[in-house]
C-alpha cells in the first residue's frame, strides 16, 4: 500500500489562501497569477472542492515568503493525510514532517 498526498481537511488550506489574499490585497485571479496556477484550480482549492499538489504547496512558500511560514504547520498537515502520517510514525517512530516530505516528495526544506 503506497502513500497518498491528497489533502484530507481541505477547508484549512482555503482559509490560509484567503488570509494571504487579504494580507496582500489580492483577488483569486491575482493570487493565481502570483502562484502560477489556473484561477479555477486556485478557486477549487480555496473552496475545499479540490486537493492540492506538492508543487502548489511549494509555490505558496516561494511566493509569500515569511508570511506563508506562519501557516507552515497547517499547510504541511493538510498536504500529508493524517492516516499517512500515522503510518509513518508507526513504521519509523519519531519521524518528523520534514522527513515525511523527503520520503514522499523527495523534498528537502
Amino acid at each position: 500500500m503506497g502513500f497518498s498526498s491528497t489533502a484530507c481537511f481541505r477547508n484549512e488550506v482555503g482559509k490560509v489562501l484567503g488570509k494571504l489574499r487579504v494580507d496582500f490585497g489580492e483577488t483569486v485571479a491575482k493570487q493565481s497569477k502570483r502562484l502560477g496556477f489556473n484561477p479555477a484550480y486556485v478557486s477549487l482549492v480555496s473552496s475545499g472542492n479540490r486537493g492540492f499538489s506538492y508543487e502548489f504547496y511549494k509555490r505558496i512558500f516561494e511566493c509569500y515568503g515569511e508570511k506563508a511560514q506562519e501557516y507552515y504547520e497547517i499547510l504541511t498537515t493538510e498536504l500529508i493525510k493524517p492516516d499517512v502520517r500515522a503510518r509513518f510514525e508507526e513504521t519509523f517512530g519519531g519521524v518528523t514532517l520534514e522527513q515525511m516530505m523527503y520520503v514522499i516528495f523527495g523534498a528537502k526544506n
